[in-house]
């Protein structure tokens, strides 16, 4: 129903100055209050309105409003509007048209397969989600509209479902309902013969015990890491030792250069077998020793390969190079660029920001760096910045690349202080000191939680966002090796 009961109008260019004239109005004002009821169903002028299923107040445009309302009565949501139709089917005594008309199995079989076949023929796939081109103008759409590459990721979303699992199943989460636990472990024991494929009961401390066809104790892993040795064997023709021991084991070792890769499968490399310091005490023990470990997480290698491949790449000095006084420096403001560099091009993917700065050679993006103003949580002063990314283009090694951007950005916007951070998995500093900046601190490791196969950060199970503490998540955490923090004053 509307609860508004006139509204203001403006006269100046109004078409319908005749009608309200021919009403009794003074057109000749240049706002005149018109009655509800005197208003054409065409105009949009907003008004307020109570929704007659939830009783939800609203402000509306009226052309809106008199669209979607029928038979005097209007819903505010997709909800109310289920509501809505129900009561019409009731009022026709059409009960089965509720329930929908159930397809017969051979006719439904019928129509996917004629499905199946249209969107081969359209978009050369099984399902038009399955299409690169549609899958990218769908993220190009959610960035724009929700800031987000799917709306299942806003907070919105998130505070929704965690409503209406309150309202369904009286839970923050149906996995959490006593019914679908029961199930989930009846179904796991059926299956695989254990109460749960991902967590461990504390019964099932040893490794034997472990459902060993979810987590294969060797096979899979093995698999992967041979994959591993395999590419470096194919760029790199000099020493190769494998499982290389000095108190700890690495698993891939280039003697010649030092450096040593490690394979972390994200389940055994999880808190559930390694402690939170591992990595940490295995890396500083080899930098004690001289030797560079870099440590390829199983999930990096599963989603982002190329990425990895093009880092190993660098590291052996095997790829293209380009000379950075041979590009340009311009500024970046179309986001679209940045994102899309950053998410082929940078192992952890894009990342809000403030500056983007980009190199070009021959008109190609080749190198990128961000700014913004964040020191961890706390908001920095305007002339304080944060590096907070790096990348060139896969497989490519821009020489001096960092080195000109950072000029450029310190003459255009005269810092006072620029800090930054390095990753341990991969980085032992170098690039920061080449460039001016001084180490001031070491961050103690962190973790991410182990979901689908992927690490996925700590904050998307915050306690404001799923209702749970993450003390009573029991979800695997990996934890990495820890930060460098940089700094640079001027």
């Amino acid at each position: 129903m509307i609860l508004s009961k006139e509204v203001e109008v403006k006269t100046f260019k109004n078409k319908k100055l005749k009608h309200y004239s021919n009403l009794g109005y003074d057109v000749y004002l240049p706002i005149i209050l018109i009655k509800i009821e005197d208003l054409p169903k065409s105009i949009s002028v907003e008004v307020q309105v109570k929704c007659d299923f939830c009783g939800k107040e609203h402000i509306r445009k009226f052309v809106d409003y008199n669209r979607t309302c029928k038979e005097g009565k209007w819903a505010c949501s997709k909800e109310c509007g289920t509501l809505k139709f129900k009561e019409t089917m009731l009022n026709l005594n059409v009960q089965n048209h509720m329930k929908g008309k159930k397809i017969e199995p051979e006719k439904l079989k019928v129509i996917l397969e004629k499905r199946k076949k249209t969107n081969i023929e359209k978009w050369g796939v099984d399902h038009v989600l399955q299409n690169e081109e549609v899958k990218e103008k769908y993220k190009e759409t959610s960035i724009r509209n929700w800031n987000v590459d799917n709306f299942s990721k806003t907070e919105e979303f998130i505070i929704k479902q965690k409503e209406t699992c309150l309202e369904k199943w009286g839970e923050d989460h149906h996995s959490q309902n006593t019914d679908i636990k029961k199930k989930k472990e009846e179904t796991c024991l059926e299956k695989w013969g254990v109460k749960s494929t991902l967590h461990i009961n504390k019964s099932q401390e040893k490794r034997n015990e472990i459902c060993t066809i979810c987590y294969p104790i060797s096979e899979h892993r093995s698999i992967k890491e041979k994959e591993l040795l395999n590419y470096i064997s194919s760029i790199y023709d000099k020493e190769i030792i494998e499982s290389y021991r000095d108190k700890y084991e690495i698993d891939i070792y280039l003697p010649d250069l030092n450096i040593g890769f490690e394979f972390n499968g994200i389940f055994w490399h999880s808190d559930k077998w390694k402690s939170k310091d591992y990595h940490k005490l295995k890396s500083d023990h080899f930098k004690e020793k001289g030797i560079k470990i870099f440590n390829i997480w199983e999930s990096d290698w599963d989603f982002r390969n190329s990425i990895v491949k093009s880092q190993i790449l660098n590291q052996l000095g095997k790829s293209n190079r380009i000379w950075a006084r041979k590009c340009s420096v311009k500024e970046i403001t179309d986001n679209k660029i940045s994102k899309e560099f950053l998410d082929k091009n940078h192992i952890q993917g894009w990342v809000r920001s403030d500056l983007k700065i980009g190199l070009y050679y021959n008109d190609e993006l080749v190198s990128i760096m961000l700014f913004d103003h964040y020191e961890g949580r706390k908001k920095m002063n305007k002339d304080e910045w944060n590096l907070s990314r790096f990348c060139n283009k896969l497989d490519y090694s821009v020489v001096g690349g960092a080195s000109k951007i950072l000029n450029y950005f310190i003459k255009s916007m005269n810092p006072k202080r620029i800090i930054s951070y390095a990753d341990k998995d991969w980085s032992q500093g170098n690039l920061y000191e080449s460039i001016g900046f001084l180490l001031i601190s070491e961050i103690n490791p962190d973790y991410k939680y182990v979901v689908d196969g992927d690490m996925i950060h700590k904050s998307r199970f915050r306690k404001s966002l799923t209702g749970v503490s993450e003390s009573e998540l029991n979800i695997p955490k990996v934890w990495n090796c820890g930060k460098l923090k940089f700094e640079k004053i001027f």
